[in-house]
């Protein structure tokens, strides 16, 4: 039968060929910032991909999904890791993985686990010394962790880190206060990431 879907009604018509073309269109649309169409597209490539573009086709629709405010929410957490761990599973090694660690990292952070999200990081690094990113959010989790005694490496419990750090986004409503809900939409992960647009 016919799919109902957004990103199914093309599906019959999708060959090899054509699968190209999504996949083209869909990172085209990841670096305007489209991601509904980027995650439609790269969506629709997936099937006829393999090895490095498959990889890469993965990463991009992971980091449509985790960007889409559109976006089903079993796609934005679920569906999203899973493809960035298949990346991890096949190119660790190569510069898809690292930058798969990347975007890993930035979820985990965002999701309060500052824990996951360092390790991912330095996952990147490990690969690529040079990431740019990386290094920056793996400096600002440092900082915010504090020096830790060479006996207590990784064995310290994530909220005993720190009292002073300064709380982040996933972890700002455990302040005490009372937060105001409904008057203004919540922030999109990618506002949350780079700030909102002016």
């Amino acid at each position: 039968g016919a799919s109902t879907s957004a990103s199914g009604r093309h599906e019959a018509q999708v060959t090899a060929e054509t699968a190209r073309v999504y996949y083209a269109r869909g990172k085209t649309a990841a670096g305007r910032r489209d991601w509904q169409v980027a995650q439609d597209a790269l969506q629709l490539s997936l099937k006829f991909m393999t090895g490095d573009e498959l990889a890469d086709a993965q990463l991009n629709l992971a980091w449509a999904m985790m960007n889409n405010p559109q976006a089903a929410e079993v796609d934005r957490v679920t569906k999203a890791k899973e493809l960035l761990f298949a990346i991890l599973s096949t190119h660790a090694k190569t510069q898809t993985g690292a930058q798969a660690h990347y975007y890993l990292g930035v979820w985990n952070k965002f999701n309060g686990d500052m824990r996951e999200a360092a390790k991912h990081f330095e996952g990147c690094l490990g690969v690529n010394p040079n990431h740019i990113e990386a290094k920056r959010e793996k400096m600002i989790l440092d900082r915010r962790r504090g020096p830790e005694p060479a006996s207590a490496k990784g064995g310290r419990p994530l909220g005993s880190a720190s009292r002073s750090s300064v709380a982040t986004p996933a972890a700002s409503g455990t302040s005490g206060q009372t937060q105001k809900v409904g008057l203004h939409k919540e922030p999109t992960f990618h506002e949350r990431l780079f700030g909102k647009k002016r």
